[in-house]
């Protein structure tokens, strides 16, 4: 299973099979067979072997159609980008469709969120997503949508969904005002996602936009954290972030700075996504611990 995950992620794709079909082999009653028959879909996908790619995620489906809503229709759209690509339009809209009922914040950039460094493999996605994009799913969330949620100063634990376009106590930043900052100002970023490609000079912090509570164990230790980033100057502008408009980590992580005495905060709304479409410079984020 692992060594054909590996074949998958340097772009060998028709290696990977064989092995994702012995682990299936092997333990044909293992539990999490249907992750195997999902891999071998997204495998052949990725060869254009789209209808055989179709019939294995049909059958991942099949063997787990329990799994959460999330995970179908994280299918479902492997399932619509394949049917795309295949020149099946009808049938891909009706897939898509389902797939956005399931999970209503996927967009054609976020969708697949795994870090690749191999350029095959990365040549690979981009045409699924492009799959995707034909299917009918959004390429990208528009930093400015407004679903009319009044702002709270609540530690989200739902962390994909609409979110209020403003977080007491922060400033809400756009994409060319963000721009502008980066070059006047040079502000700390901190990306709540800890791989691929962000604002350059991006650090990644992984769960510090955790939800909960602001007197949360998380708390302390993202306090020890912004000492150590900042030198404990808590007038240091700052700005935080995440994929796009539709997920809660960035603002969550926003509130927390707040209530930690950061008076000069700011909320990159439209995240990674927005930053990308408007052609900015961007490079591989820096992991650190907190």
């Amino acid at each position: 299973h692992w060594l054909g995950i590996c074949l998958m992620f340097e772009g060998r794709a028709a290696e990977a099979i064989p092995e994702f079909e012995q682990s299936v082999r092997l333990n044909p009653r293992n539990p999490w067979v249907h992750i195997r028959y999902r891999l071998i879909g997204y495998s052949l996908l990725f060869l254009g072997r789209y209808d055989e790619a179709i019939s294995w995620f049909e059958r991942s489906l099949a063997a787990h159609p329990n799994d959460t809503a999330a995970s179908l229709g994280n299918v479902r759209a492997a399932v619509a980008a394949a049917q795309a690509l295949a020149g099946r339009i009808d049938e891909a809209r009706s897939s898509a469709a389902e797939a956005t009922r399931l999970w209503p914040t996927r967009t054609a950039r976020s969708y697949y969120p795994l870090k690749m460094t191999n350029p095959l493999n990365a040549e690979q996605v981009s045409r699924m997503r492009d799959g995707l994009r034909l299917a009918g799913f959004r390429d990208h969330v528009d930093e400015d949508a407004d679903s009319g949620l009044p702002p709270d100063d609540v530690l989200h634990t739902n962390y994909e969904a609409p979110t209020p376009i403003s977080a007491p106590g922060a400033r809400t930043v756009r994409t060319p005002d963000l721009a502008a900052l980066m070059e006047q100002r040079r502000p700390l970023v901190l990306d709540t996602i800890p791989w691929g490609r962000s604002i350059p000079g991006a650090v990644g912090l992984w769960g510090a936009g955790i939800g909960g509570n602001v007197s949360d164990e998380y708390q302390e230790r993202l306090h020890r954290k912004m000492q150590q980033l900042t030198g404990d100057d808590r007038n240091v502008p700052v700005v935080v972030m995440s994929t796009n408009a539709e997920r809660f980590q960035g603002r969550n992580l926003a509130l927390r700075l707040v209530t930690l005495g950061y008076t000069d905060v700011y909320w990159y709304r439209g995240g990674r996504e927005s930053w990308e479409v408007a052609g900015l410079p961007m490079s591989e984020v820096t992991m650190q611990d907190w």
